[in-house]
């Protein structure tokens, strides 16, 4: 029987040199969570985003 995947969202953050983004490895269920998590960890909303993610791999535990 296949698990159903929820879509899951991920912060993803500049690096310091400014060219790059990398993701934090925490998923959240909700945009909204990851967006305000991801507010807390850094301020300014050009050096974050928040990406949909399907693996399963790394699907928050419910």
């Amino acid at each position: 029987m296949a698990k159903a995947n929820r879509p899951h969202f991920h912060i993803w953050l500049q690096a310091k040199g400014g060219k790059i983004f990398y993701k934090l490895a925490k998923g959240y269920h909700t945009r909204q969570a990851a967006g305000q998590a991801g507010k807390r960890r850094q301020p300014d909303p050009e050096k974050r985003m928040v990406i949909q993610c399907d693996r399963e791999e790394c699907r928050p535990k419910l």
